[in-house]
């Protein structure tokens, strides 16, 4: 290309017209020379000539020329490309909680054509909660050389041409924010560095590039999804269910927020505040879970109760596939979750469940905003083995009675279940579980060991019923509940001894509501034996004072026999082999078995107490007053053998007109703990 000069062509312009005026300012002079004033003429003409050429400065002149290209061309390109790495770990991002920091490296990238260029890095396009953006710092490093360390929207770093890799670290220090929102932008400004421009505005080549962000507060988190009923469990769309998750460390109000699918929206309502790492659950019906009585999912008490205005969770879950959203009362959607084939949210969505199965985040709160978040849970298998669904049993205060059930976990160890035993007592007195009766701990998440051992409790008469609830170890809503039979407690009878001649019923007058003790106290200050057993199922464990007063309790029956000849042949053998029971409310039973070589010692160690009596009697006939005393006297061990005589077998003596005793039954204590056989006959004051 030719070089243009345009003070050379105005100058060769001027040279051109002078030359032209001398020419005619010479035939001007040649016709007029001889006239005066022709002189005048040509010093005007000249001197007007003299003022032009003295205005040229200088004389400009130049080249031109044209080019074509049948391709596009540029002077110089400045571009640069970022690679954002987003947030790693993505939880903290999305659930930013104090002291934590959600981090995110980004590395600037040149294009191949791009010509050299410095940089600063910023933050702009600031939205969603004001306060919680305001309260965001972050610090800036660029290969691991602190950059900026300061609040966030003031974020501007100092200008450099390094292109090595960024990483930042937000976070709120202690302060501590829930169900926030903060979107922005991280901003790189790219100019050309040939000129020296001191910043991006001054000139030059430029390039910008933006890193989107968004980083939320912890809060409150959709945790699991109840929504295709199992038939045993209730019915659709009544019985359906969410769980809302509190991952704050403090609690949280719910009310006015909004639960919604993908066409309508509930507004939340609740008594009391969802309490730190807790749990709250909206239902649409009262019938689904219930903290006191049995339903088709057990209520814990510290798991808040979440109502809706209607019955149905938006206009129900579908189990084809749907979306849930929950909403703060402004509107701005904290969290949300899609099933299968609905891709509102995610594509695909979180997994299908099978009917009766639920939808539950990996574990409580864990939120990295992804399907993969979300796993089935299956609830726990149980089967109520003693006192089973559908028997009834009669149990009897202080008593032991072995509880025994099968509990499988599964999702995974049967050793990670949790067992919870309640009795229900049937307060409102009409043979049913209902509203009024009353739920009691027996034993709180003990080991699924198969088996525990009760002891009935006193104080009440009537119904109660067991309650057998399995907790899987993801959390206290993934249950398995079973409710025993009926379990009738009769009024309890009581055996007692005194100088007044009262009947068993006058005494439960009296001592109404001290069934807590096999043992009380009467009037005279004597012991009172309370002798109770059950038909079925129990398990009969004494203390070693319980065996004692036994013993003490046959040996004054043994004296009141021996004074009382009426009274051992009302309940002497003839009675014992017709297998009777006394008349009245003792309701006691136990089976003896004695050898023919027992007997016969028997035998030959009454007759010798016989004769040692004899000359007892005959030598001290006051001794025969002694062992003639009433029931509740007691007897001085040199009076009452050490080997006790069996209840049943109480025998007349044949050569004296007075009672003797009768030596004890030598039987092993296996043999005196068998059931259900031949009636034991207690003596009492008639």
């Amino acid at each position: 290309m030719k070089k243009k000069n345009k003070n050379n062509k105005y100058k060769f312009l001027l040279f051109k017209l002078l030359k032209e005026q001398m020419i005619i300012l010479r035939v001007v002079f040649l016709h007029c020379k001889k006239r005066a004033s022709d002189l005048a003429v040509i010093t005007i003409i000249v001197g007007m000539n003299y003022l032009g050429l003295s205005a040229i400065g200088r004389t400009l002149c130049y080249f031109d020329d044209i080019e074509q290209s049948s391709e596009n061309f540029s002077a110089g390109t400045l571009d640069f490309i970022l690679n954002d790495g987003g947030f790693d770990p993505i939880e903290p991002s999305v659930s930013l909680s104090p002291e934590n920091v959600a981090q995110k490296n980004i590395t600037i990238v040149p294009e191949a054509s791009s010509t050299d260029f410095q940089y600063s890095v910023g933050a702009d396009n600031f939205g969603g909660d004001s306060d919680f953006c305001e309260i965001l710092a972050v610090k800036a490093s660029l290969e691991g050389e602190t950059k900026y360390l300061g609040v966030l929207k003031d974020l501007k770093t100092a200008t450099t041409t390094s292109l090595g890799l960024w990483n930042f670290e937000f976070g709120t220090g202690t302060n501590n924010f829930q169900n926030k929102i903060c979107n922005f932008d991280v901003v790189y400004n790219g100019w050309e560095n040939k000129l020296d421009y001191p910043d991006y505005e001054s000139g030059g080549f430029s390039d910008t590039e933006f890193a989107s962000s968004t980083i939320s507060s912890w809060g409150f988190r959709i945790n699991k999804v109840y929504y295709d009923v199992a038939d045993d469990r209730g019915k659709e769309y009544d019985n359906e269910w969410v769980e809302i998750y509190n991952q704050s460390d403090v609690p949280l109000d719910i009310n006015n927020w909004k639960i919604c699918d993908n066409n309508s929206c509930d507004v939340l309502s609740a008594e009391k505040e969802i309490p730190a790492q807790g749990y709250g659950f909206i239902v649409a019906s009262s019938t689904t879970a219930s903290t006191t009585m049995p339903a088709f999912w057990y209520l814990p008490e510290d798991v808040v109760e979440v109502k809706i205005p209607d019955s149905r969770i938006g206009n129900g879950l579908g189990n084809d596939g749907d979306a849930l959203y929950l909403q703060r009362p402004d509107g701005v959607v904290i969290d949300e979750v899609n099933w299968q084939i609905n891709d509102d949210v995610w594509n695909p969505g979180a997994v299908d469940v099978k009917e009766g199965n639920v939808l539950s985040r990996k574990t409580n709160g864990y939120d990295t905003d992804q399907a993969s978040d979300w796993v089935e849970l299956i609830p726990p298998s149980v089967d109520l083995v003693y006192p089973d669904e559908g028997g009834s049993y009669t149990w009897y205060w202080g008593y032991n009675y072995e509880i025994k059930w099968t509990a499988t976990n599964n999702n995974g160890e049967d050793s990670e279940l949790d067992i919870n035993l309640y009795y229900i007592k049937d307060e409102s007195g009409n043979g049913e579980i209902g509203a009024g009766d009353i739920k009691i701990p027996i034993a709180e998440k003990i080991a699924n060991n198969g088996s525990y051992v009760w002891t009935v409790p006193s104080g009440f008469t009537g119904y109660v019923w067991v309650y057998l609830v399995v907790t899987g170890p993801e959390n206290p809503m993934l249950n398995s509940g079973a409710v025993s039979g009926p379990i009738y407690d009769p009024i309890p009878i009581f055996i007692g001894e005194g100088e007044d001649n009262h009947s068993v019923n006058d005494f439960v007058a009296e001592n109404a509501g001290i069934g807590a003790n096999k043992e009380a106290s009467n009037d005279e200050g004597e012991e009172i034996k309370e002798e109770r057993f059950s038909k079925v199922g129990f398990v009969q464990k004494k203390s070693d004072e319980g065996e004692a007063s036994d013993k003490k309790e046959e040996e004054k029956s043994l004296s009141s026999e021996e004074s009382s000849k009426d009274y051992s042949e009302e309940i002497g053998k003839d009675e014992k082999k017709e297998g009777k029971k006394r008349e009245g409310d003792l309701n006691v039973e136990e089976e003896i078995f004695e050898s023919e070589k027992e007997k016969e010692v028997k035998k030959e160690e009454q007759e010798k107490t016989d004769g040692e009596k004899k000359e007892e009697i005959a030598e001290n006939p006051a001794e025969k007053n002694e062992n003639t005393s009433v029931v509740g006297e007691d007897k001085s061990e040199d009076e009452i053998k050490s080997k006790k005589e069996p209840l049943l077998e109480i025998k007349e003596p044949e050569s004296e007109p007075e009672p003797e005793p009768e030596p004890e039954s030598e039987l092993e204590p296996e043999q005196q703990e068998e059931v259900e056989s031949e009636p034991i006959i207690l003596p009492i004051e008639t």
